[in-house]
């Protein structure tokens, strides 16, 4: 299975700064604010999936930093939340930098996610979908089912999810959802 991810320099302008409930010019080194560019290459935090973390820096100044802690969608702009070291101006041109090792962890548990979905229903039959919460350390599925997940059923979906590892190109993958779901 291939391991590499690999994606192009997000280069973008910064079309809003929002520090203390109102829209500035101008943020500077230790402020805590929001930051909204033309485009983003950051996750915002959606459907249960957390955000990126990461950072970005002025183009042509790299002691210019924002460490994004944060990422949300507002009125349909994506807010990056996090601190400056240095001085940010509107319009100045960032280079977004992703905190990779971290996505990594989310996407690996994004996939279990629909894993355990596909096994919960091979075994249980109907099983619905209620939320998750897919984070790097963990993922949490909740859901409801005609049939009560006993212990032997328990393993039994524990056997899926492990048949789809050993062959994720097998028969059993073929019957997993490939619907558009909007996570990494």
């Amino acid at each position: 299975m291939p391991e590499c991810v690999e994606y192009e320099p997000c280069i973008c302008k910064i079309v809003a700064l929002r520090k203390d409930g109102q829209f500035v010019d101008v943020v500077k080194s230790g402020d805590i604010c929001c930051v909204v560019c033309d485009r983003t290459a950051f996750y915002a935090e959606a459907g249960g999936q957390v955000y990126d973390e990461g950072y970005m820096r002025k183009k042509d100044e790299d002691e210019v930093e924002f460490t994004v802690k944060n990422v949300q969608t507002r009125g349909g702009y994506v807010v990056h939340v996090g601190e400056v070291e240095g001085t940010l101006r509107l319009g100045d041109t960032v280079q977004q930098f992703i905190d990779f090792d971290r996505r990594k962890l989310v996407m690996k548990n994004h996939t279990a996610t629909h894993v355990l979905n596909f096994a919960l229903r091979e075994v249980l039959g109907t099983a619905d979908q209620k939320g998750s919460l897919v984070a790097p350390d963990r993922l949490r599925f909740d859901f409801t089912a005609q049939t009560y997940p006993d212990p032997v059923r328990i393993v039994s979906i524990g056997v899926t999810v492990e048949q789809l590892l050993e062959d994720p190109d097998g028969p059993a993958a073929s019957k997993t959802s490939v619907e558009f779901c909007g996570g990494t």
